[in-house]
């Protein structure tokens, strides 16, 4: 980020396949996206389970769980705010 003169992003959006990684990938990937957003910054993601529902809440407030059935195949979007001053 620092070549684009970003320090903090407001949201991040993502479609990795979080389970599909491995625990360590899985820990780095979201390490790194918190450590980029601003305090109450958005993360949403979306995946096609509720698997990484207890990863996401130790870092983030799960706001909402959206099930998307009309998506092909159906999936979950979390939307979570990083914990911190809003």
């Amino acid at each position: 980020m620092s070549q684009e003169k970003l320090e903090q992003l407001d949201c991040i959006i993502s479609g990795l396949p979080f389970f599909n990684f491995s625990q360590t990938v899985r820990d780095h990937l979201l390490n790194e996206i918190f450590a980029s957003l601003k305090d109450g910054g958005m993360f949403i993601a979306f995946q096609y389970s509720r698997q990484m529902k207890k990863q996401l809440a130790l870092r983030f407030d799960i706001e909402e769980i959206k099930f998307v059935p009309l998506n092909v195949p159906p999936s979950f979007v979390y939307v979570c705010r990083k914990r911190g001053i809003r």
